[in-house]
Order: C-alpha cells, then structure tokens, then sequence
C-alpha cells in the first residue's frame, strides 16, 4: 500500500487553524451559557444511548481542539449554542488564510521530496551547521504516546543523519515483491520521512518514500529509543531556524552548478565564494 506524492500531499498535517477557531467559539458559547459537555449532550438531535459518544466528542473538542466536521457535528453545535452568522463568516476567513498557509506548507514539503538527493549529497554540512540542521519541514516529523517522552521537533539534519547511519531506511524489495515498487525506475531505497512510535514497546510506525518516484509506504520497525534519546546527543540545541527547506536549497543548487567551494552566508541568504572547503 502506497500514497502518491500527490496523495501524500493532500493529508493533514495536524489541527488546523479552521478547528481551533471553531473549538475557540464553542468554548467560548459554552462558558457564556454554563453548558457542560453533559448538558449539551442532552440536547443533541440524537437517541439516548448515543450521547455518551457526544459526551466524549465534545470534551475532546473542548480539552484537546480536536474537531471532527461533519453536518450533524456543525448542525447541532451551531443550534444548541446559538452560533451566529458573525460566528460562522469568522470560521471562514480562517478557513480561507488555512488554505493560502496549507499551499505554503505544501510547497515547502515539495520542496524537500524532489530534492532529497540533493540534501543527501550535502548532509554532512547540514548537519554540522545549525542554522539548516535546525531546519523543520511540515508533515516531516516524530511523535510518541505520552506528550513528555520528546518535545523537540525532527530536525532535517537529525533526518539525514539517521539516513547516513542507515537508520531508518528500508530496502524497496520489501515493497516490490507486493508488485507495487519498479527497481528498475526506483533508487531501491526508502527513507523516513515521519517516525511515529511508543516508548513502551519501542516499536515505530514510519511513513518513508522513495526519492526517484515519490511514492510514500508505511513500514513498521523498531529504534523508538533511538529518536527519543538523540535530543541528549544532538549537535546543536533546538532553536526555531531563520532559514526554510526551499531557501537551503535554492542555495545547495548554486553550490551544485557551480561546482566551486562555497561558504552558506544565512545573514544574506546568498552564497560567497571562499577557498575554504564546505
């Protein structure tokens, strides 16, 4: 089972701004009105015995920001709590600002699926400086069960430096005996690109692609311990980087076609020709 760059593209990051704006206003409703989840269950359009799953719904609403849209979800919240056109053109526009962000985060995802190569070939000075080892790509990331095993958000250099290791790459015959990957139009290799794990049973659930025709496979493994103790051995201390994935590449491509020895000047984000060796 694959997803296309396209498919994969398509997927939610996380909550988006439009369900926190919307869990903003039933919270906000719900404390001018003294609702709690109970009451409003009460009176939802529903039978009896399905209120204990409105009940847990709307505390996951109110405690985590986790909406889950649906017309019978919209429909009974905007008629229970008195959710007004004001309300409603508000949850809009940030619907509309979401999108525009969304096509922002895609194309900087993009960015880093068609040149992961290039990446690869310059990891060891991505790595070794802060500024790009430091840097996030949206929808590239770890997460674990229990919110205080690890805060620090998966790093491209922390990425490429598993990669380098070998760590959490995967051989495409796994994948080709099932008919769904061509070795001879594939680089035979996928890589992480989300590590998703417990640290009870140390078992991770990866999302990895192949960088030569983008398809994106689930594969299970284990090394959870391996993502959970590299903030103790992390080169650099995790702080937010000045620099995006598609401004470091536009970068590596002018290193690249010119074939010369380059220092990265971040301040100016152009590249400075030096005789010192990158």
């Amino acid at each position: 089972m694959f997803l296309t760059k396209k498919e994969f593209l398509n997927g939610r990051i996380t909550f988006s701004k439009v369900d926190k704006r919307i869990c903003d206003i039933v919270r906000s409703k719900m404390k001018a009105q003294k609702l709690t989840p109970h009451d409003v269950a009460r009176l939802w359009d529903c039978e009896p015995k399905k209120r204990g799953k409105i009940i847990n719904r709307i505390e996951q609403l109110v405690k985590y920001d986790n909406f889950t849209e649906s017309e019978d979800m919209k429909r009974n919240l905007f008629r229970i709590l008195n959710i007004t056109e004001e309300d409603i053109k508000a949850i809009e526009e940030c619907r509309a600002e979401y999108k525009q962000d969304e096509l922002e985060r895609n194309k900087q995802t993009e960015c880093f699926l068609d040149n992961y190569l290039l990446l690869q070939k310059y990891a060891d000075l991505i790595i070794s400086t802060k500024e790009y080892s430091n840097i996030t790509i949206p929808r590239v990331f770890c997460g674990f069960m229990y919110a205080q095993t690890r805060t620090r958000p998966l790093t491209l250099g922390e990425l490429l430096s598993y990669h380098q290791n070998n760590l959490f790459v995967y051989d495409c015959k796994n994948v080709e005996k099932a008919g769904e990957c061509n070795s001879t139009s594939c680089c035979k290799k996928l890589y992480a690109l989300s590590i998703v794990g417990s640290p009870l049973s140390g078992s991770t659930w990866i999302k990895a692609f192949c960088p030569v025709c983008q398809r994106v496979y689930q594969e299970h493994d284990g090394g959870a311990w391996t993502v959970i103790k590299y903030p103790q051995t992390a080169p650099f201390k995790y702080e937010k980087s000045t620099v995006n994935i598609i401004a470091l590449v536009d970068l590596l491509k002018e290193i690249d076609s010119e074939g010369k020895k380059y220092v990265l000047d971040i301040c100016n984000n152009k590249a400075g020709k030096t005789q010192n060796s990158i």
